[in-house]
């Protein structure tokens, strides 16, 4: 039982210390009013990729029923066809039209700091009866701030370090 505390107090410590040295993010993405046909929220998939296209961090998965999950093309195929056990933490339901604010603490789904480099934040966007968009910014972390206009399913995406 004292192993398992010390283990325990050994991880909370090098958590502590990965958060130190983390830099912060905050996202905002909007997505537009779309008034042509029959309107169906968006599932959007939001993570953060390295330059192999490994996902290193999932941010956001909005959906409402699993079974239209596919439609998210690239992020099913790189995320959920593998492991969809993936979604229990960080899933919620679909967003209407607006901007959508999300803070990223700088740690992949390992809980560990990335190292400085090039990545990418990726957004997804797919719509019953709509269209499908993906957008993804190259960053360098800690260093860049990024922002893109959509051109369909998503109006704007905006990508600030925080901290």
């Amino acid at each position: 039982m004292k192993v398992i505390k010390a283990f325990t107090f050994l991880g909370l410590v090098a958590s502590a210390a990965a958060n130190a040295t983390a830099v912060e993010y905050e996202l905002n993405v909007e997505l537009p009013v779309i008034s042509e046909g029959q309107y169906h929220r968006p599932y959007v998939a939001i993570w953060i990729e390295d330059d192999s296209k490994q996902v290193l961090k999932n941010l956001a998965l909005w959906k409402q029923k699993d079974k239209w999950l596919p439609d998210l093309k690239r992020y099913y195929r790189r995320v959920l066809r593998a492991n969809e056990t993936v979604l229990d933490g960080f899933t919620g339901a679909t967003k209407g039209p607006g901007q959508h604010q999300i803070l990223w603490n700088g740690l992949s789904d390992n809980n560990e700091v990335l190292a400085q480099g090039r990545y990418s934040l990726c957004v997804e966007a797919a719509r019953e009866k709509g269209g499908r968009e993906i957008q993804c910014l190259p960053f360098q972390y800690g260093k860049d701030a990024k922002s893109v206009q959509g051109s369909h399913e998503l109006a704007a995406i905006s990508f600030v370090v925080k901290s």
